[in-house]
């Protein structure tokens, strides 16, 4: 049977815009001396969008008229709208603080040096919404390293980072090096705060770094996640990787989506290509051996991939294959590509509050959209 062609994708390449209200400010008008009355100021209008600051082009700020900024408890960096506004920068650099504002940045006392702690911290920091329309957060760990979790189960036992929406449909725990990943956090228009912790042991001798963007999402906008997604990419090729990869983490249940993008019907998926870490290496209380057959559940951490060949679409293992049966063929040693027709695209993760031993180091898969 031909695949379903998707609803063709008109969404920006760009996903989360800061981008909820605009501004107006008064400009001079240029002297005219051949009228007898003219006007000092006109009207000027410009959205408060995303813009990239001037003392480092990794960040993001808001673009606000100079007074708003300041109002707002701002710093200016730069300046945008062809020069009418500044480039608004919002950050929270305490252990602990109430975000306000779009694109507020999180970051440890200090930072970028590391934390250093002699006592048990807590650090919560509790996310007010710019509007009643707010349905979700995206956090950005532009940084993040706090101490890994324990060597021989996995479990995020000295240091956490918990984010609690309102909805009741909440990320994992996570724990250890997670730089350059995304959690959405669902906020269902509550006014009810989001709270952002991180809990951290100071009898443990660990580096411990962070910095979190945090934006803010309306509900009708279209580059929202769908919803429940905790991870959510876009582009027609990418890669995606559990929490911590490196040692996977204990109770992990989280779906990472893909958009599909204009002009593609069908989605492969194949490990990443690199060797250590391992990419993908999950459940290993079973024996996996080439040429053997698996066992017929993954108790212990797996992934769910909807493949239409496959029944049930479950894998683990050493390796990431399809041979017609995804428990099976993960007794393989070679990994493969799986070709998935299915919609929405997306992987579901699932872990135990079990033993994730330090050889089971999750995975790293690679994405790749498939024209129609």
């Amino acid at each position: 049977m031909a695949p379903t062609r998707p609803t063709p994708s008109t969404l920006p390449s760009v996903l989360v815009f800061c981008l909820l209200a605009s501004t107006a400010i008064a400009a001079p008008e240029l002297f005219k001396p051949e009228k007898r009355s003219l006007s000092l100021f006109t009207i000027v209008n410009f959205p408060n969008e995303q813009c990239v600051t001037a003392s480092d082009t990794t960040m993001r700020g808001t673009c606000f008229a100079s007074s708003e900024c300041s109002d707002k408890g701002g710093t200016a960096d730069g300046n945008c709208a062809s020069g009418f506004g500044v480039c608004c920068m919002f950050t929270i650099a305490e252990c602990g603080g109430t975000v306000e504002q779009n694109c507020t940045y999180v970051t440890n006392p200090g930072y970028p040096s590391s934390y250093s702690i002699s006592a048990s911290t807590t650090c919560t920091y509790r996310v007010s919404y710019v509007s009643t329309d707010i349905c979700q957060l995206r956090l950005d760990f532009d940084n993040f390293v706090i101490a890994d979790p324990g060597a021989a189960s996995g479990a995020c036992a000295t240091d956490t980072f918990v984010a609690t929406g309102p909805t009741g449909r909440n990320p994992p725990t996570i724990c250890g090096t997670n730089t350059n990943q995304h959690m959405y956090v669902e906020t269902g228009t509550s006014s009810t705060q989001t709270t952002l912790v991180f809990t951290m042991d100071g009898t443990t001798s660990a580096t411990r770094t962070y910095k979190v963007k945090i934006s803010q999402i309306p509900c009708m906008v279209n580059y929202k996640a769908p919803r429940d997604c905790t991870q959510y990419f876009t582009g027609t090729t990418g890669v995606a990787s559990s929490y911590n990869f490196g040692h996977m983490l204990q109770d992990q249940f989280f779906s990472t989506c893909v958009r599909t993008e204009q002009g593609n019907c069908a989605i492969n998926w194949s490990q990443a290509s690199i060797t250590s870490p391992d990419p993908f290496a999950l459940d290993s209380l079973h024996a996996i051996v080439a040429g053997s057959m698996a066992p017929t559940t993954c108790a212990i951490s797996y992934i769910v991939i909807p493949v239409d060949s496959i029944s049930p679409p479950i894998f683990c293992g050493g390796s990431l294959n399809n041979g017609g049966n995804a428990i099976a063929a993960n007794a393989a040693t070679s990994a493969g590509v799986l070709t998935s027709e299915m919609t929405p695209f997306k992987i579901e993760t699932f872990a135990m509050a079990a033993n994730m031993a330090a050889t089971l180091t999750g995975y790293s898969v690679m994405y790749s959209q498939v024209p129609c």
